[in-house]
């Protein structure tokens, strides 16, 4: 993990306000499903894991909101290609093998970390999961991902057009 992933423990909280993030965290998820199932997103997973990483991880750092998007969503895709490279034989494998090995070395570097960070190797190792590893559920684990991205996305832009709103005000 670089130094730029690694947060800070938050201030435990008091026994009611944790039941009130509690009771918000279940309604939130209780919605993220069942907008889901109304758009017919059977396989969640992944929007549930994406969720977790930034929110959990990451603390829901605006900043940290498109790498780690973007590297979740790489995730899947290198887990696609290895799916690719076995079901293409030898020669696939070695691909992807020759694209992993410069991922990961791209990684210990701390390059592209718009893209190769955690939350890709995070969502390549439950992408190579062997009953991950079929098109569907990658596709719904992509999806999935997609959706709650797009979700958090508004959650902040509507965080941020409060917070311009509110800044004249301030001052």
């Amino acid at each position: 993990m670089t130094q730029t992933e690694m947060s800070e423990p938050a201030a435990p909280l008091g026994k009611g306000k944790a039941l009130l993030v509690l009771g918000g965290v279940v309604l939130a998820i209780a919605g993220f499903i069942a907008l889901g199932a109304g758009l017919g997103l059977h396989k969640i997973h992944g929007g549930l894991l994406f969720i977790t990483y930034w929110t959990g991880i990451r603390n829901a750092d605006p900043a940290a909101f498109g790498p780690s998007l973007a590297g979740s969503l790489g995730g899947v895709a290198m887990a696609a290609g290895l799916l690719y490279g076995i079901q293409a034989g030898g020669v696939g494998v070695a691909l992807w093998a020759v694209v992993m090995l410069a991922a990961m070395y791209a990684l210990i570097l701390g390059r592209l970390a718009g893209l190769v960070n955690m939350a890709m190797m995070l969502f390549l190792t439950i992408g190579t999961i062997p009953v991950m590893q079929a098109w569907d559920e990658l596709a719904g684990m992509a999806l999935s991902t997609l959706y709650a991205g797009v979700l958090c996305g508004a959650g902040l832009w509507l965080v941020r057009r409060r917070a311009a709103r509110a800044a004249p005000e301030a001052g």
